[in-house]
């Protein structure tokens, strides 16, 4: 064989206390001019825990600005440029309103393209911001600028969280209110744009929902809506029954055409509970987060020894199960005799792999993240255990995480020695990697920094989305000597090892029988292909063995090797 160097995604050989190079880009400095804001000289000004982003699939960063003197302006950062997309004293756009003016922006999420969904209020006819006179629900993007996707139908679009959402497609789903006689409703919309430069937006659907009882329900007050990449919607509604009346009763409902939607759940029935107790009624809904196949996980209140008790639940079209119930739940990593107690931040998600993942507290009062996937719950990390990749120090805070829509978690855990540290749990590994740490170097504008101290965006796990499934993740970085602060993207992939090979050498690709890619080695490391699988996943249980060549600009041997399992 030729001799060739190749360079794969591998475990990485480094200590996780040594320092590394960051793999980070530039978004905004402390202290920049903002684009659109040369006449004023307006600047960027964060705290390293005050900054707020949106993160689209491909990388585009969103942000809001609020600037001393001058009126706030909405951003847009991707690979390297950034471009003021509003500002709050700007006109509507041509053929809306040639005197109102959008003000107060508020992001719900950002599609693939860069594409961004936002609410905002509307000065008033006469130009004034004194009435706040309606809410402008719009979409705003890199090229087409601002379409507005209020329905026609519509007295007004629903105002506050929960009201509007974007899928990656560019999928809006929207709350809008409308009369009925004297008698002011709510109701849901689907609409979708046929490219992205599109500006008819196609009805597909409003609310109804039947319970599958004698009498028709209407959807009334909808909250919490979501949007998954399917374009299906998912909202918490209170239902009435046919004459108005308010019947006290909440579902959980999905659909992306509402004459076949779909009840997930709803109250007064029973929610599965923990051995021994058996079905609890569902008392209340808090809010929900869906996946893509319409798997969701359900932050509900359910009826115990003649109270009420907040837990967390998994359900799908065609199942239900208990996540965990504080004072009823143990799990994996527990010290002898503890259980979960208490709700943390009460934030969670959950990923496309089925995987939820929360925060909580147990009896003994640590604090920690915890991930239930396929009935088993277990801990990621937890105040007091041993620091992964960190001989000798412990975990002393954990407090928040973030999860892309893939599955994988990352959480920063503050050690008895060495600052805090940014672990990243991959859906389907084992072994968390320390992925940030303080001494980390990273390259700011052609000056190399040293980090300080990071922090991730405030927020909840998906209220402002900032991890992605690529592996990267906007993070605020300050370094000292000299002191600067900055909002930077970051890649948490896993680093390029060299690969040398000479002679008959060739390379292993180790896969499950899902296709799964686990590992890359050398022939010349291993006896045979069952010593490859045992140090891998410690046994020796090979599938097939594949003989791959590939002869391209040089010759390059390799060998799939197929083992079994779903790791």
């Amino acid at each position: 064989m030729i001799f060739g160097i190749v360079c794969v995604a591998s475990t990485p050989s480094v200590s996780a206390q040594d320092p590394a190079v960051l793999d980070a880009r530039v978004i905004v400095l402390n202290g920049d001019v903002a684009p659109g804001y040369e006449a004023t000289g307006s600047t960027f000004l964060y705290g390293l825990h005050s900054a707020t982003a949106h993160l689209g699939s491909q990388g585009h960063v969103a942000f809001l600005s609020a600037f001393a003197g001058a009126p706030g302006g909405l951003f847009l950062w991707h690979e390297g440029a950034l471009a003021n997309l509003w500002r709050d004293d700007e006109p509507l756009p041509a053929g809306q309103s040639s005197t109102r003016k959008a003000f107060s922006f508020s992001l719900a999420g950002i599609d693939d393209k860069g594409f961004l969904a936002a609410q905002s209020l509307l000065s008033c006819p006469d130009g004034s911001n004194a009435g706040n006179c309606t809410l402008w629900v719009n979409l705003v993007g890199p090229s087409t600028g601002y379409l507005n996707y209020v329905h026609p139908d519509w007295a007004l679009p629903a105002t506050g969280s929960g009201r509007l959402a974007i899928n990656g497609a560019g999928k809006v789903a929207a709350v809008g209110r409308y009369f009925e006689g004297n008698v002011l409703r709510e109701e849901l919309r689907v609409f979708s744009s046929p490219n992205a430069g599109g500006s008819d937006w196609v009805v597909n659907s409003g609310v109804d929902v039947n319970s599958g009882g004698d009498e028709e329900m209407l959807a009334d007050r909808i909250s919490g809506l979501q949007i998954n990449g399917a374009g299906e919607a998912f909202v918490l509604v209170t239902l009435e029954d046919e004459n108005g009346s308010d019947r006290s009763e909440r579902a959980i409902v999905a659909g992306s055409s509402w004459a076949n939607d779909e009840v997930l759940a709803f109250t007064g029935d029973p929610a599965p509970g923990p051995p021994g107790l058996g079905g609890l009624p569902w008392l209340a809904f808090q809010s929900h987060k869906a996946t893509t196949d319409r798997r969701i996980a359900i932050q509900g209140r359910v009826l115990v020894d003649g109270g009420g008790i907040d837990g967390l639940w998994f359900a799908s079209p065609t199942d239900q199960q208990l996540v965990f119930l504080p004072g009823h739940s143990s799990f994996v990593g527990a010290r002898a005799g503890e259980r979960i107690a208490s709700w943390g931040t009460a934030d969670y998600g959950i990923g496309r792999d089925g995987g939820v993942v929360f925060q909580a507290r147990t009896d003994q009062g640590r604090d920690g993240i915890f991930r239930w996937k396929a009935g088993s719950l277990a801990v990621l990390l937890i105040e007091g255990q041993a620091a992964p990749g960190f001989d000798g120090r412990t975990v002393n805070t954990v407090s928040i995480f973030r999860m892309n829509r893939r599955g994988d978690v990352l959480v920063p855990g503050g050690l008895s020695v060495g600052g805090t540290v940014l672990y990243l749990f991959e859906s389907g590994v084992e072994e968390p990697r320390a992925v940030v740490r303080p001494g980390d170097v990273y390259d700011q504008n052609g000056e190399q920094k040293t980090l300080s101290a990071f922090a991730m965006p405030s927020g909840s796990v998906d209220e402002r989305e900032v991890f992605n499934d690529r592996g990267q993740v906007v993070l605020a970085l300050q370094s000292t000597f000299p002191a600067s602060l900055g909002l930077f993207l970051v890649e948490t992939s896993r680093p390029a090892e060299t690969f040398r090979l000479e002679g008959d050498d060739a390379l292993i690709l180790v896969q499950t029988l899902a296709g799964k890619s686990l590992a890359l080695r050398r022939t010349s490391d291993f006896v045979n292909f069952t010593d490859v699988a045992t140090g891998i996943t410690g046994d020796g249980e090979v599938v097939e063995v594949r003989d791959a060549a590939v002869r391209a600009t040089f010759d390059l041997a390799y060998y799939v090797v197929v083992i079994e399992g779903d790791l």
